[in-house]
């Protein structure tokens, strides 16, 4: 466990840090595609990780969202969904002879389908509250789809870049 800390947490100092010092500075398609890599952080908990863990984390993460853009609360609000929801996500994706002690939700661990799944369902779940909470209106419900999907699409295509690119491990 002490080993898995030592390694996520400077993984997630360096996401954070990435999220918020190049993509929060992109302005692609006039604000409709905004890429929030950073949630892979919470992506890829381990497995056992208590529900009560990841609602920390979650809280502990989007508040440092929250204060790095200004947006207060939202972050937050929707990373706490995101791991709100995670453990239902986890139980209806569940292998029949349940996650192995020690695995991470990855895709050399899971597969590409397993993973896809799980991830863009979790990421539709973040960017949809987020986008919704940001506008608050009945009429922009709309734009709110339109923004989720297309952010969710970049969102997962960088989600994949980096599982490609270093975690690459060969599945057990």
């Amino acid at each position: 466990m002490l080993r898995t800390a030592t390694s996520d947490i400077p993984r997630a100092i360096l996401l954070i840090l990435v999220q918020i010092l190049v993509l929060n500075q992109l302005d692609l398609f006039n604000g409709y595609v905004q890429p929030f890599l950073y949630i892979i952080i919470l992506l890829l908990l381990p497995f056992e990780t208590p529900a009560w863990a990841q609602l920390l984390i979650g809280l502990a993460i989007g508040l440092i969202m929250d204060m790095f853009t200004f947006t207060p609360g939202m972050h937050t609000s929707a990373c706490i969904f995101l791991c709100f929801a995670r453990p239902g996500i986890l139980r209806v994706l569940s292998p029949r002879d349940g996650y192995e002690m020690g695995m991470n939700p990855t895709i050399s661990h899971m597969g590409i389908a397993w993973y896809f799944l799980y991830a863009g369902s979790l990421t539709l779940i973040h960017h949809f509250w987020l986008f919704t909470i940001e506008v608050l209106r009945w009429d922009l419900v709309p734009s709110v789809l339109l923004r989720t999907l297309l952010s969710a699409f970049a969102t997962l295509a960088l989600i994949f870049l980096v599982q490609f690119l270093f975690f690459r491990s060969a599945k057990k």
